[in-house]
């Protein structure tokens, strides 16, 4: 499999794009004091933001879909190399935000490809 530069391009594009959830919402979910109850709302706010960018990013370039879902997801590492690593619950948290990007990043984009191989099929037939 051989990797196109444009694909690099919308990767880095995603990345920056998936970096703004991940800071306003991963980052106060892991930094900030609060209930576990509000860090389990945050994650799920943060899941359906990744979904929702992932949807734009895999309509507007279906045939970089690899690219825009691993770019979406990859800035949640970068939240977590700044955590602390002091208690148990917050790396079953930290663990739970990376799986919650990896599937939602992955779920978005493969639903955006699917929607716009459909409008495009419905376009010329």
């Amino acid at each position: 499999m051989t990797v196109r530069a444009s694909s690099i391009g919308w990767g880095a594009l995603a990345f920056i794009i998936g970096a703004l959830p991940a800071f306003w919402l991963a980052g106060p979910a892991l930094f900030a004091d609060g209930t576990m109850g509000e860090r389990l709302g945050a994650l799920a706010m943060y899941g359906g933001a990744v979904f929702v960018l992932s949807i734009g990013g895999g309509a507007l370039a279906p045939s970089h879909s690899l690219g825009v879902s691993v770019g979406i997801a990859l800035p949640v590492l970068a939240v977590l190399l700044l955590a602390e690593w002091g208690v148990a619950g917050m790396a079953l948290l930290s663990v739970g935000f990376v799986l919650v990007a990896a599937l939602a990043a992955w779920a978005g984009t493969l639903l955006g490809t699917r929607v716009t191989a459909a409008v495009m099929a419905r376009r010329q037939g």
